[in-house]
């Protein structure tokens, strides 16, 4: 050995005899806990740093919706059938309050809330039957 390796040799040997072996078992678990934070730490770095250099955004599939052009004959059909199925559907409901004896204005009907106060007594009567 050269005098410096020799001088090296030494110097950690005092060092040794320095430290207790506790206090160098708790040195080495400090060295193993700083390793694993700082080895989280460039993952860390180099995960953000890898989604800068993403410039384009990918993108997912999106279902197309395309717009069907009715024609004005097609228009006035769905028309007619839907205030069709709003009179059958407001003449039942005043069917069933007729027959409840619900009272409600026949010249500014809320369809929605005679519907509700006519369900509300259907269960009231189911509950009374129970």
């Amino acid at each position: 050995m050269n005098q410096q390796e020799t001088i090296s040799v030494s110097k950690a040997k005092e060092a040794l005899t320095i430290i207790s072996p506790k206090e160098s078992l708790q040195a080495l678990a400090n060295f193993e806990t700083l390793k694993n934070a700082l080895t989280l730490y460039f993952q860390r770095n180099i995960t953000k740093e890898s989604f800068g250099n993403i410039a384009i955004v990918p993108s997912f599939y999106e279902p197309q919706i395309d717009r069907v052009e009715l024609s004005e004959s097609a228009k006035d059909t769905f028309a007619r059938i839907g205030s069709r199925a709003r009179r059958e559907f407001i003449e039942e409901q005043t069917a069933r309050a007729f027959q409840y004896n619900i009272p409600f204005d026949l010249e500014n009907i809320n369809i929605l809330k005679l519907e509700q106060q006519i369900d509300e007594y259907e269960e009231l009567l189911t509950t009374a039957r129970e």
